[in-house]
């Protein structure tokens, strides 16, 4: 967890129930409590009654009085009812982090001794939390939607509180499952366990699939697991003399810990070799899938779990993921790039066991196909990552839209030079590359995602794309063969601008009436073409229209951007784009809303970061023009 934040659970919510309702909530009650409200989604732990509840991030000298409001009395803005809220930050049983409309499986994550079902996922820098920030966003571009939970279990000692070994463990996780899900559910199950945790996972499931005959309270969950990831579980346990030191060190830092976990593994030199193969028997009888992954750093003098350890009771039969970090921090991914790799692994699993046709494992070394994910430049995360208060941090300001010029000429050669290669990549290429790195950053700011609109494939527009892999998918449907035609820019624009401007209009009348009104967002549009406009006049008259009634309602400079980016080196449309940018303000006494640059290729520019900032933000920062 981010230590400029803290995480509480808020639970029994009426179901009529608001983010912004639950943010007034505390920010009504506590100064300064900065709190972070994430989505809303069912309370499965609410046997009666439709209640919702969330996770909310605050300022952690907040967190003790925001606990002190548990049992509030708390009404949503819309009325639906009073309900008793439930504050607590200990994140037992199960919490659905996402859940998408039609899921088609469960998926549950168990953590490790020495964290909780929230921190155990969360990067201590950034504060990214991969099951719930990356992996629903990364399930849907890959096609499959699915219900993301934690499982939560006391792995410590609280004061006078019972000890709990890993056989109580598994029976509390099975319990908090077996509420999670309702009656006659038949969604397949896939668990991801760390550390202890995957022991804990282990265990829960050769509970589950003894005969229900002999434990009929878990025939819930006959035939349902489907598949199980497990990072860096140490399945042959103290056997390994580097084992105990180290994992002693990692919960050293948490007080009072619970010393059976670690004791369970110091004297079962005999029981975890027959969890492993009653685990392994209860594998290949229910055909369910398993992945491993394993820490590449050591934390101290060593690793907990090796290659060995790691993999010992399948160590013939499946290959290893390894992951470039210790084992504390193998399940902390800082950011989505960094967790892509291994959720693309687990949600290929989950494709294959539901008979669906699986993307490969991206290749981060240099694929061109279109379907690899590309990696942004470590020089661009570097400056996101320290850049707060200016350059990309302002996108979070705007609502971006993209252009994208998808007529036939784009499949011409990306440049003159271009042209005299043996195997020159077309503008299509060059554009396709370079839009997943600016989507990636733009999305990055901007929690409503980008929309893509097409000048010609208009069926393929969309809205709140999130990554740059949805980016990549979306333009893999695109068929330029189909892009007969010329290239007409004030059709697409109007569709974007013409009720943008209605909207402000309505904003603006209203503020001049002294009624309450929501500001629309500022608009910041990026056009990517490779050619001069085919109506160069009527896309100028719109611009210039567009500027004029900005002006009449005194809107902020920076309230509407267009950027046009030129994919290519036609002269002719160079020079075009030149004059859009330079001749509108002064030719016709109007606001500058347009900027244009050349479209060159990211990779070899000389100041990248600089160059993409001047692509995102050139139209409405006009410092950067």
């Amino acid at each position: 967890m981010s230590p400029n934040k803290s995480a509480i659970v808020v639970r029994n919510l009426p179901r009529l129930t608001t983010t912004e309702d639950v943010k007034s909530f505390f920010d009504m009650r506590l100064r300064n409590a900065d709190a972070f409200v994430y989505p809303l989604v069912k309370d499965t732990q609410k046997s009666a009654g439709n209640f919702l509840c969330t996770t909310v991030t605050i300022n952690p000298a907040r967190r003790r009085d925001a606990l002190s409001f548990n049992g509030s009395d708390f009404v949503p803005a819309i009325g639906g009812g009073k309900s008793k809220i439930e504050i607590d930050d200990s994140f037992i049983g199960s919490i659905t982090l996402a859940e998408h409309n039609n899921a088609q499986f469960d998926l549950y994550f168990v953590h490790g001794v020495g964290g909780d079902a929230f921190s155990s996922w969360v990067c201590d820098a950034s504060g990214h939390m991969w099951p719930r920030d990356s992996l629903p966003e990364q399930c849907l571009n890959l096609g499959v939607r699915g219900r993301f939970s934690t499982l939560g279990y006391d792995a410590k000692v609280l004061d006078g509180g019972q000890l709990k070994t890993i056989h109580h463990a598994a029976e509390s996780i099975l319990k908090y499952i077996a509420a999670d899900r309702p009656p006659g559910c038949t969604r397949p199950i896939f668990i991801v366990g760390h550390s202890l945790g995957g022991i804990v996972v282990e265990q829960a499931l050769v509970l589950a699939f003894e005969k229900p005959a002999v434990k009929p309270e878990y025939a819930f969950i006959q035939h349902m697991v489907k598949g199980v990831a497990f990072f860096g579980t140490p399945f042959q346990g103290s056997r390994n003399a580097d084992f105990i030191s180290p994992v002693a060190s990692i919960i050293s830092g948490i007080t009072r810990m619970n010393t059976n976990f670690i004791t369970d593994l110091k004297t079962s030199s005999r029981e975890l070799p027959e969890l492993n193969m009653l685990f392994n028997h209860i594998k290949t009888e229910e055909n369910f899938e398993v992945l491993l992954f394993v820490e590449k750093k050591a934390d101290g003098p060593s690793k907990v779990t090796t290659r060995t350890s790691g993999t010992i009771p399948f160590r013939t039969e499946i290959a290893p993921v390894e992951i470039d970090a210790n084992h504390r921090d193998m399940v902390k991914f800082k950011n989505a790039n960094e967790a892509r790799h291994s959720i693309t692994v687990i949600v290929n699993m989950i494709k294959r066991k539901l008979g669906l046709e699986i993307i490969p494992t991206p290749d981060l070394t240099g694929s061109k196909e279109i379907i690899s994910v590309l990696r942004l430049p470590d020089q661009v995360i570097g400056t996101i990552e320290k850049d707060k208060n200016a350059g990309f941090s302002q996108l979070a300001r705007f609502d971006t839209i993209f252009v994208i010029d998808d007529t036939g000429s784009m499949q011409m050669a990306a440049s003159s030079s271009e042209a005299a290669n043996s195997n020159p990549r077309s503008r299509w290429d060059v554009l396709t590359k370079s839009l997943q790195y600016i989507a990636n950053i733009a999305s990055e700011h901007d929690k409503d995602g980008v929309d893509i609109h097409f000048l010609i494939s208009s069926h393929l527009d969309q809205t709140n794309i999130s990554n740059g892999q949805e980016v990549l998918n979306l333009l893999a449907g695109v068929d330029l063969e189909q892009g007969v035609g010329g290239t007409y820019l004030e059709p697409v624009l109007a569709t974007i601008l013409g009720p943008y401007v209605a909207n402000y209009q309505e904003y603006f009348d209203l503020t001049r009436k002294r009624m309450k009104a929501t500001k629309p967002k500022p608009l910041n549009i990026i056009v990517l073409t490779d050619g001069k406009d085919d109506d160069p006049e009527t896309t100028e008259e719109q611009l210039v229209d567009i500027a004029k009634q900005l002006d009449e309602m005194h809107a902020p400079k920076s309230q509407v951007g267009v950027q046009f980016m030129q994919v290519g080196d036609d002269p002719e449309a160079a020079e075009y784009l030149k004059r859009l940018d330079n001749d509108l303000k002064t030719k016709y006494g109007v606001r500058d809303i347009v900027d244009t640059k050349t479209f060159q290729d990211l990779d070899q520019t000389q100041d990248f970061a600089q160059h993409l900032r001047c692509i995102l933000l050139g139209a409405v920062n006009k410092n950067l023009d």
